[in-house]
């Protein structure tokens, strides 16, 4: 607060009541509604108003009206009163925009925000929110996602009929008219905006602004954009320099030249530097804006770039081309690497690699195809219902490896003898297909990155991976079976195809307990640029050395100590592993910022050029985070035309 408010000194609102904004069955019938003047007050300290209301008050207003400010004026307020009694409620401030991913209750939602934004466990949380220990402050609700916002008003009115909290939300007048569903609150004022005698008692006092204060008697348009706390700060530091105003002949016009003024003040007023010119700064702070608003983002983290932020079709299919099939070429070399350490490295141990190279590249080619086809489908609304029953899970994983084990046999079967061919194509399609199958159902062109930044364990999870493991195994171990019974002697007859289905469901049952039991997510209240990629990582390696371990272990539990098998199979395992939890995000992402670089849509260090916004106030930087100043600006740079947005995406609903 302290940093948004640098040279302006705070000016006090008037106030209105707003009894139609919130639903209240009995205010017809046990109380008159103030009419005409009675609904105008003149600026109140917001503490009594609260008290009027019985501790719970909606808070109205204009783009730039002065809502956030308020609140964290009655935030500091509340401090005060705190620090001079110990029993008084504490005053914490959130932003309903991070309820937009998590659309749980709003108690289960405020307790993942103190342990993500204050460092306070829910053993502790809860008791306060249970005992009404707090005073709530809530911002941008209209910052909710358009779809989510009638979710939201409906988890604030359940929250606050079970707890009855003391409660402050904010929100802009036009987005909550918009909605079917009110508040339940005893009270909502609106903002009004500040009156030509407030604003030149403000100037008049300041010689620096006395030039201001002249353009403002002379040009209505100018008056009429001041009127909002935000606007007449904007209008200060933007024309301090400027002697004579613009001639506009519309209110959008004066707006759009306000904000490039604003703009090139920001460059001036700083020292100025070669690494980022105003063009490329403009340039990029544009794209951000544009693909923010069709994304309805109010945070900006790097690593949450999508491939729907690609702005052209040949740029997505390029990105699905690339991805697949550079980890289709990473996982062959994990299954030649393993096939060669399992053969204790012959005499065709270089062949062996390559072939599983080009293996892993034409199935790479195959999965690029299937998902850049899923991927055109999001993108023109066709909305996929992803299967998360444990039998649709198994039938998925099954159908990638058939399809991967049949692609791989034939191709293995062109350089080898048949039964070494299918046995190379089984082993390689049950991996990568497992791999493909299970995580087809996170694959969207909105959400193809989710790096892996926590991971927790699930007690259901072990049954699940257990059963999930085994279906295939027995599967892949009776087609195995079946196929190598004529050319290898230990599998000949119905009892050695259902030996071989028991030895593979039992192995690979065990080696999914881990998969299962492992649950992974994104961390909230991350605090520095890159930090869930760097997690990311982290866990890949993590997760690599433990599951290649835990592989070691079960291959010597079913057929002893073999050096050679073991380190096979610890490093198709661990490699598996590194995939599953996170290595192809980090993948997927490198290649993803290597695209919109080479398009000139962002800069080669995106962290470094997003502090450089910061610190020229066009951005402010949140934990590991970037919003843009004000709404209004970020809504101006999106609109100022450097860059042709395309159309929208659909905004799908995956919850």
């Amino acid at each position: 607060m302290e940093s948004s408010l640098q040279e302006m000194a705070f000016i006090e609102l008037e106030t209105m009541y707003q009894p139609e904004a919130v639903a209240q069955p009995w205010k017809n019938i046990l109380q008159p509604l103030p009419s005409g003047d009675e609904q105008s007050r003149p600026s109140t300290n917001l503490r009594h108003v609260l008290a009027e209301m019985n501790d719970a008050l909606l808070i109205l207003g204009a783009p730039g009206a002065g809502k956030t400010t308020q609140l964290l004026y009655l935030a500091r307020e509340l401090m005060i009163q705190g620090e001079n009694d110990p029993h008084s409620p504490i005053p914490v401030v959130f932003n309903l925009s991070s309820w937009d991913a998590s659309r749980q209750p709003i108690e289960l939602w405020l307790l993942g925000e103190f342990a993500a934004k204050y460092g306070v466990p829910h053993t502790i949380a809860q008791p306060w929110l249970e005992n009404g220990d707090l005073w709530l402050l809530l911002d941008g609700l209209d910052e909710v996602s358009p779809p989510n916002r009638e979710a939201c008003v409906q988890a604030l009115n359940a929250f606050y009929q079970a707890y009855a909290p003391r409660l402050v939300v904010c929100s802009r007048l036009a987005d909550y008219k918009a909605l079917t569903t009110q508040l339940h609150f005893p009270g909502a004022i609106l903002l009004k905006p500040l009156t030509p005698q407030q604003i030149n008692a403000y100037l008049s006092r300041r010689e620096k602004y006395h030039h201001i204060y002249g353009f403002l008697q002379k040009d209505t348009w100018l008056q009429a954009l001041a009127a909002t706390p935000l606007m007449l700060r904007i209008i200060l530091w933007a024309y301090q320099e400027i002697k004579e105003m613009p001639v506009c002949e519309t209110a959008d016009d004066y707006r759009h030249r306000l904000f490039d003024a604003y703009i090139d003040y920001m460059f001036k007023r700083r020292e100025p530097t070669k690494q980022y010119t105003p063009h490329q700064t403009r340039q990029w702070l544009t794209w951000l804006a544009q693909k923010m608003q069709q994304h309805t983002q109010s945070i900006f983290l790097i690593e949450q770039i999508q491939p729907s932020w690609l702005s052209s079709r040949q740029q997505r299919w390029l990105y699905t081309l690339l991805t697949r099939t550079f980890s289709g070429l990473l996982l062959g070399f994990i299954f030649g690497l393993h096939r060669a350490i399992s053969n204790w490295l012959k005499e065709d141990t270089y062949f062996n690699i390559i072939l599983w190279v080009v293996g892993g590249l034409l199935l790479g080619l195959a999965t690029a195809v299937v998902d850049g086809l899923s991927f055109e489908r999001d993108l023109k609304g066709i909305i996929r219902r992803y299967t998360t029953t444990r039998w649709q899970g198994i039938g998925q994983a099954l159908m990638g490896c058939i399809i991967f084990g049949a692609g791989g046999g034939l191709l293995f079967s062109f350089f080898f003898d048949r039964a070494y061919g299918w046995s190379a194509g089984a082993l390689f399609g049950a991996m990568y297909g497992l791999l493909w199958g299970l995580k087809l159902k996170e694959q969207t062109v909105f959400r193809d990155i989710q790096t892996v930044e926590v991971l927790s364990l699930s007690a259901t999870g072990i049954l699940k991976g257990l059963l999930y493991g085994t279906g295939v195994g027995v599967v892949i171990g009776l087609v195995l079976g079946w196929m190598m019974g004529p050319y290898m002697e230990l599998f000949v007859g119905t009892q050695g195809v259902l030996t071989t289905g028991l030895f593979m469901g039992t192995g690979f049952g065990l080696i999914a307990v881990p998969f299962g039991a492992l649950d992974y997510k994104i961390a909230e209240g991350k605090q520095v640029a890159y930090q869930g990629m760097h997690l990311s990582f982290r866990n890949a390696i993590l997760t690599g050395v433990l599951f290649g371990g835990w592989g070691v272990v079960i291959y010597v539990f079913m057929y002893g100590l073999i050096i050679e098998s073991c380190l096979s199979i610890g490093i198709i395992t661990g490699g598996g592993a590194m995939f599953w939890y996170g290595l192809q995000d980090i993948i997927r992402h490198g290649f993803l910022r290597l695209l919109l670089q080479i398009n000139r849509e962002v800069p080669r260090h995106y962290g470094r050029f997003l502090d450089y916004a910061a610190n020229r106030t066009f951005l402010c930087k949140v934990g590991g985070g970037y919003v843009f100043l004000h709404p209004l600006l970020l809504e101006h740079f999106a609109s100022s035309g450097l860059h042709e947005a395309p159309v929208p995406p659909p905004m799908l609903d995956y919850s």
